[in-house]
């Protein structure tokens, strides 16, 4: 069997749908390494790099996080052909229950329409209540404990995992500012500060004190600290003193 032809980040991207600057991204967080660099620094990736990016691609499906992602597949004990084994369960169960939704909105357009009647329980056929339960039940074991965040009743369940993409680009960005020698308090990082603090205020009703609260659990929390430390092993206190300016100045301007 003859080599294979490597792959240049344009075509991963054409290939995959994951965007070049996603896939820069996961080299830069060590989730995605290319095979090599050529002698111009572009990246070149092979067969062994696209299965693992499809691994990725499955588990970023099953809503799991970058760093839990990181933390599966750099294991010893990872095995391939029984993680698509797995995946392939869990993507059948979404598909039962996705046909199940799909049902109860048919059902609902029918009953709208005086066609059919339709009980309490067939209206709510097929949600994933589980899940949210989760979600919330996470947030509050992690939040509580900073005091002066609530969950926002308007919040999309989907909005209260941990790394989601906004969280990701503005962590990025921020590891890129820090590498520039940019300090925690300069008005670019400030203003990416103001961008996240409003991003938490969307999920949660809080306060000054409960954000400078949270910007501890990034340090002093070792899930928080893990993940960040996967973008930049300083990011996490840069983060932390960031937000603290931030509240001081919120402070200043209250008064």
């Amino acid at each position: 069997m003859g080599a294979t032809v490597p792959y240049t980040v344009q075509d991963v991207a054409e290939i995959s749908g994951v965007s070049v600057r996603t896939l820069r991204y996961y080299d830069q967080i060590d989730l995605l390494k290319p095979a090599y660099y050529g002698d111009n620094g572009y990246r070149y990736y092979e067969q062994e790099q696209l299965i693992k990016l499809q691994h990725i691609l499955f588990f970023r499906e099953l809503d799991l996080p970058l760093a839990d992602i990181h933390e599966m597949i750099q294991r010893d004990t990872f095995n391939q052909a029984e993680a698509l084994q797995h995946h392939r369960q869990l993507l059948l169960s979404k598909v039962n229950r996705l046909h199940t939704l799909i049902k109860t909105l048919d059902r609902t357009i029918a009953n709208l329409r005086g066609e059919c009647d339709l009980t309490e329980q067939q209206r709510f056929a097929g949600f994933d209540n589980g899940k949210q339960n989760r979600y919330v039940k996470e947030l509050k074991e992690r939040y509580d404990r900073a005091g002066q965040l609530t969950l926002h009743s308007s919040t999309d369940s989907t909005m209260i995992q941990d790394n989601s993409p906004h969280d990701e680009r503005l962590a990025c960005i921020l590891a890129q500012l820090l590498d520039a020698g940019l300090q925690p308090g300069d008005e670019e990082v400030q203003r990416l500060i103001g961008h996240h603090y409003a991003w938490v205020s969307h999920m949660y009703l809080t306060t000054p004190e409960g954000y400078a609260k949270l910007a501890d659990l990034y340090v002093n929390e070792e899930q928080f600290r893990s993940y960040y430390d996967l973008i930049h092993p300083q990011l996490a206190p840069f983060l932390r003193q960031a937000m603290l300016i931030f509240t001081a100045q919120q402070h200043k301007i209250g008064r």
